[in-house]
């Protein structure tokens, strides 16, 4: 314990205020800022969502055809792929690409890829972000809600 705060004297004592102070000022506003961007791009997706709409999860997907690895952390999450009680939504950064309710959707797997049409057409193909790497909980998901869906239309 003596040791430990040796240490730590020792090393604080000849770092001055003046040295401190503007290094914590530029690392706060820099996070304040970064912190603000991700608040609005995800209130601008959460204005997306319809009433009586739910959010039930959200994954970051990429292109299956850009191997590169991406250029900062923004570009790994700019686009999102959104599932809802209703439908599935397509969002790059603030800007919503689509949104189709379950009814009109049909997705499937090519391996790692996941392959999603719309009335017969492909809309999209995308690598989903899940702990496994495939997009099997995702389209688990889809068979079940398109079941409650199809069932609420038969009531």
């Amino acid at each position: 314990m003596v040791v430990a705060q040796l240490l730590v004297e020792g090393f604080v004592t000849p770092l001055r205020w003046w040295l401190v102070v503007p290094f914590a000022l530029v690392c706060g506003a820099f996070a304040g800022w970064r912190a603000a961007r991700a608040g609005r791009v995800t209130r601008t997706r959460d204005e997306g969502i319809g009433r009586r709409e739910h959010l039930l999860s959200a994954y970051e997907v990429r292109s299956p055809y850009d191997m590169s690895a991406p250029t900062s952390r923004y570009d790994a999450v700019r686009f999102e792929l959104r599932v809802t009680n209703r439908g599935l939504q397509m969002w790059d950064g603030t800007t919503q690409l689509w949104s189709h309710p379950w009814r009109t959707l049909r997705l499937t797997a090519e391996g790692k890829v996941l392959v999603i049409y719309h009335e017969g057409e492909t809309i999209g193909r995308m690598l989903v972000r899940t702990p496994d790497g495939s997009p099997r909980e995702l389209l688990l998901a889809a068979r079940r809600l398109q079941a409650r869906g199809a069932q609420a239309d038969r009531a």
